[in-house]
C-alpha cells in the first residue's frame, strides 16, 4: 500500500504541507503569547520583544 492509498483524501500532500505551515516557527512566533509556558519558540520571541522594547525605551526615553 503506498503512501496515497494510505491517506484519506482530505491529507493529500498539499494538504500536509499547509499543515505543517501551521505549525511552523513563524506561525508560532506570531501566536506566541497562546503557546504553553515554557515553549522554546514562545520563550525566545518574549525575550526578543523584551530586548527591542527595553533598547527602545533606552534610545527614546519617556517623552512626554
Amino acid at each position: 500500500m503506498g503512501i496515497g492509498r494510505a491517506l484519506p483524501s482530505a491529507l493529500t500532500p498539499p494538504a500536509l504541507a499547509v499543515g505543517a505551515f501551521v505549525l511552523s516557527a513563524p506561525t508560532q512566533v506570531a501566536t506566541w503569547m497562546l503557546l504553553p509556558p515554557g515553549t522554546a519558540t514562545g520563550t525566545w520571541t518574549a525575550m526578543a520583544l523584551a530586548v527591542a522594547g527595553t533598547a527602545v525605551y533606552a534610545v527614546a526615553g519617556p517623552r512626554r
